[in-house]
């Protein structure tokens, strides 16, 4: 699966600004492989299909990062398995920002006395990333 990794960038998530917190953003973009052969043909054809791509955020689990912390667990505890969450992602070089909505479908938090925590949230993106 290829992805982008950016490192500094604007970061809202349903409108809360996160990008204090967060210490990476990666967008994972994929497509599915077809493999196909027309009847008499040597070899396997190829081509893309559908799109599947994922936002996954790593940012600090502090106290002073609570509102972010808890706008990610809101989504991730919402009804029917999760709520849709907008994620929007601005790098600071571009200027171009990229959207996704969808649910967060992983999200562990890791905390080691004495030290900064550390949550890693991953979004299932519903359709494709947008660029605006």
């Amino acid at each position: 699966m290829a992805g982008h990794v950016i490192y500094d960038a604007g970061l809202t998530v349903n409108g809360t600004d996160i990008s204090g917190q967060a210490n990476q953003v990666e967008m994972r973009l994929s497509r599915a492989e077809i493999s196909w052969q027309n009847y008499g043909d040597a070899a396997m054809n190829k081509d893309a299909g559908i799109r599947d791509e994922q936002i996954r955020i790593a940012a600090v689990y502090t106290d002073g990062a609570t509102e972010a912390v808890q706008t990610l667990w809101d989504l991730y505890t919402g009804s029917d398995g999760g709520t849709d969450g907008t994620v929007a992602v601005t790098p600071i070089a571009s200027g171009t920002t990229w959207t996704g909505v969808g649910k967060i479908i992983e999200m562990p938090v890791t905390v080691n006395m004495g030290e900064v925590g550390a949550v890693d949230v991953t979004f299932a993106i519903d359709g494709t990333i947008a660029t605006s």
